[in-house]
């Protein structure tokens, strides 16, 4: 990943009594009265409350003032009138009106900065002296600028040039005010010197000025880069006047369109609180008749605002833009990016109907009928299904370089809809879901390739592979999709394919330890290019297949915090079952002791509040996987295989497909088929069939070429046939099969249980010295795992069999020390280095 850039901060507390009577002594050398100090350093703390800077503020205008702090070189003595010192700064009593003293010492200072702290915190000789010119050019220079209370002070000469301006700027930076940055740039040394200089005006000239000002600015920027440096200090300087001028005026044209420049800008930076703000005040000028004499530039302003106001979460001000560029968009394609937000607004918050009829509202207008009758929509989605197999069959092995580019906004509309559609219609309707998909994927092969076509063609090959078991066509539109998000105009799209392919789709035919990586290659992706949902849900199927894979169970707890707290200040709803899967590692762990593992509570979630939140919803399914998985390792049966029965079928139908699907159909299987030994009649029969249905998935899984449930299959052979009664050894070449897939396919998690469960098995059959082995391997790799709480359990109930055995299993520290912790197998993997 790539590193994040390295911030220090220096932070200087105030000074005490003490230190300013150091400070003063070093100032001074030996040239003061040995503790005479004391007095004058009670008087600065008194008078700039400590700060640092203000202390030698202070110590500086006293210098300035006569009679006050002086140095004597008749007595080589500093020498200063406390009395006189109180008497004449006894105005001065903040930092604030230090800082206006400081000021009145210098007629250069007090003339030029009143107006460069009105240009901002960075000031340029060249602006600055336009500025002045077009001042003293209207007969404002002479109101804005004051003259200095100190007659020592150099006469100020207003400026025939840049260089001249430049030289007085020199001058307030010798004197303290300024810091040169570059050439002809300066900045202001502290903010309160910038607000002190503001102060001289007072408020009465800064309201009658800052209009005048600030149109002085812009006449005096030549070019585009010098208006964009000092849009918001003028806007600031405009706004207020703006809303006072009569419609008729022109200028207030002229700052809508300063306003809409300067929300462009806060957009860019995904600054969408203050772009609201800035478009707020753009529409507010806008004239009564905007849609009829001015339509272009009303459409582009009331669409930009709709869709900051939509980063900002602001449901009102989406509303209130959009519904009039939906009232009076002169046709569809004037309306599409509002009708596109609306249905990304609508998903996000959990209405994906209406982002469904908003899609079909768009789709309608470009001439894209979709049936509403059932029975209609049914054979379109089968014919649609036959056309666009046969046409992305005969296409997929194009090279991407090859295929044709489509240009006409309405295919790129289309296309840009129905990708939209998938999404949405994957929550409400899996007919039109497939329909939007067969049809999309049809048009990249007939009209050519859009930005949306690799989301697409990713979509298409996740439903061949899942819902029609044709993993060779899924796996090639999964790798076409990936070339195609890395090609052109699709960039922004990798994310989204990422989680679609890497963590939806490859994983049945492709290693769990080859696609891993490149789902933190998503969340990255999505991060950098501002898809924070896309990014988490990569993040959700990296920490699934690192738990898949066996990965150290401390690692994934790290990544489980950094990516939950990412998704939360993102404001990624997605963000709670992050959450889940980090209290389920906790538990784990051993980090969050309970007495019941399943009840999924502890530090960083209550389960019950999920619960009384979704009830058995959809948005509850992820929790109860949680769950089954923690019924599986911590061995409670009874409660996973009931819970199987019960809810697993809605659990599985919400993920089939999904990374994490896999080891679920399997925690399932070995759970009802354990119950299924331990139980008699109905409830048997039940368990075993369970058992059973989820079995052959598995067996069909592996048939198919699916290289990460192999051991699955092995493990669960074994089990089915400890309820059938078979031959021991046929029961123990189905655990060595098991054993050999796990170890060779490095799943750590994996090889840990199945030894767990041949151990039983050989305790059962009265096998002492292979129980003894295999529950030692168990341990040994569970607590390898970082699986403290299992191995706790465990110890415990295999105590009075194992007896002296256990001393030899290393504790939590000696394999914390010998760094067992690292995961070996994955040592290729780097986790997010993001956060």
């Amino acid at each position: 990943g790539q590193c994040p850039a390295l911030s220090r901060k220096i932070i200087i507390q105030d000074l005490g009594l003490s230190e300013i009577e150091d400070l003063l002594e070093t100032l001074f050398e030996t040239h003061a009265a040995l503790g005479s100090t004391l007095g004058l350093a009670d008087i600065i703390l008194g008078k700039t409350g400590g700060n640092s800077f203000w202390v030698i503020e202070f110590i500086q205008l006293l210098t300035k003032k006569k009679g006050l702090l002086e140095y004597n070189a008749v007595s080589n003595m500093w020498e200063w009138d406390e009395e006189e010192i109180m008497l004449q700064t006894q105005s001065t009593n903040n930092i604030a009106s230090v800082m206006k003293e400081l000021l009145h010492q210098s007629n250069v200072a007090c003339r030029l900065l009143p107006v460069a702290a009105c240009l901002g915190s960075t000031i340029s000789a060249t602006t600055l002296f336009r500025v002045y010119k077009s001042l003293e050019t209207a007969g404002f220079a002479t109101k804005a600028m004051n003259g200095s209370s100190n007659s020592d002070s150099p006469p100020f000469v207003p400026p025939q040039n840049v260089d001249a301006m430049e030289e007085q700027l020199e001058q307030c930076t010798e004197e303290g005010f300024l810091e040169r940055i570059r050439p002809e740039i300066y900045c202001f040394i502290h903010d309160q010197v910038q607000e002190g200089a503001l102060d001289l005006l007072g408020k009465s000239k800064v309201a009658e000025l800052e209009f005048q000002i600030g149109q002085a600015v812009l006449s005096s920027c030549e070019t585009k880069d010098e208006l964009n440096d000092l849009i918001f200090p003028v806007l600031d300087m405009l706004n207020p006047k703006a809303t006072k001028l009569k419609q008729s005026d022109p200028q207030r044209l002229q700052i809508a369109k300063l306003n809409q420049s300067a929300a462009a800008q806060a957009m860019k930076s995904s600054s969408f609180e203050t772009a609201s703000w800035y478009y707020r005040r753009a529409t507010s000028l806008l004239p009564p008749d905007r849609w009829t004499k001015h339509y272009s530039l009303s459409l582009n302003m009331f669409t930009a605002a709709a869709l900051a106001a939509a980063g900002n979460g602001d449901e009102d001000a989406i509303l209130e833009y959009s519904d009039p560029v939906q009232k009076y968009g002169r046709d569809i394609y004037d309306k599409l990016p509002v009708y596109h937000m609306l249905m990304d607004w609508f998903l996000m918050q959990e209405d994906a109907q209406k982002s469904v009829d908003i899609g079909l509202t768009i789709l309608s207008h470009l001439d894209v009928r979709v049936p509403k009758n059932e029975v209609f929509l049914t054979g379109s989605l089968v014919s649609g299904l036959l056309k666009s197999k046969s046409l992305v069959t005969k296409n997929i092995d194009l090279d991407v370089a090859d295929m044709p580019v489509a240009k006409d906004k309405k295919t790129k509309a289309i296309m840009r809809t129905l990708d939209k559609m998938s999404t949405s219609a994957y929550f409400v309707n899996e007919k039109l879901l497939a329909l939007s998909i067969f049809t999309a994927a049809r048009t990249i092969f007939k009209t050519g390739f859009t930005e949306n076509s690799c989301t697409i063609l990713a979509g298409y090959g996740f439903a061949m592979t899942i819902k029609l078991g044709d993993y060779q066509l899924g796996e090639k539109c999964a790798y076409r999709a990936i070339e195609m998000s890395h090609h052109g105009q699709s960039q922004n799209f990798t994310s989204r394919v990422a989680f679609i392919t890497y963590g939806m789709n490859l994983p049945w035919m492709t290693p769990l330890h080859t696609t891993t990586p490149r789902l933190l290659d998503g969340v990255q992706q999505g991060i950098q290019s501002g898809d924070f949902e896309s990014a988490i849900f990569c993040a959700n199927f990296y920490v699934w297949s690192m738990f898949d894979c066996g990965f150290n169970l401390g690692r994934i707890e790290s990544q489980c915090a950094a990516f939950t707290r990412l998704g939360e200040d993102f404001g990624i709803k997605f963000a709670i079952v992050l959450r889940g899967f980090w209290q389920t590692m906790l538990i784990l762990m051993g980090e969050d002791e309970t007495e019941n593992p399943c009840s999924l509570t502890g530090s960083q979630l209550q389960l019950h509040e999920i619960e009384a939140m979704y009830h058995e919803t959809p948005d509850i399914s992820p929790f109860r996987k949680f769950q089954m998985f923690l019924a599986l390792y911590f061995s409670e049966h009874k409660f996973g295989a009931d819970m199987a029965l019960d809810v697993a079928e809605f659990v599985l139908g919400e993920t089939e497909g999904n990374v994490g699907t896999t080891t679920l159909r399997f925690a399932n299987a070995l759970s009802c088929y354990h119950m299924a030994r331990e139980s008699q009649g109905g409830r048997k029969r039940k368990y075993l069939s369970f058992a059973k249905k989820s079995h052959k998935h598995i067996k069909d899984w592996v048939e198919k070429g699916n290289p990460n449930c192999r051991h699955y299959a092995a493990l669960l052979n074994a089990e089915a046939s400890i309820v059938k009664g078979d031959h021991p050894m046929k029961i123990v070449r189905y655990f060595d099969e098991a054993l050999a897939f796990a170890k060779k396919d490095s799943f750590l998690r994996d090889e840990a249980l199945i030894s767990e469960r041949y151990a039983l098995f050989w305790k059962r059959e009265g096998g002492r010295e292979q129980f003894e082995s295999k529950a030692m391997t168990a341990l040994t790799l569970y607590q390898n795992w970082g699986a403290h709480a299992i191995v706790s359990r465990l110890s415990d109930r295999w105590k009075l069999d194992l007896g002296p055995l256990l001393d030899e299993l290393p504790s939590r520290q000696d394999i914390m020390l010998s760094g067992a912790d690292e995961d070996s197998s994955m040592s290729s993997v780097t986790d997010v280095s993001l956060f």
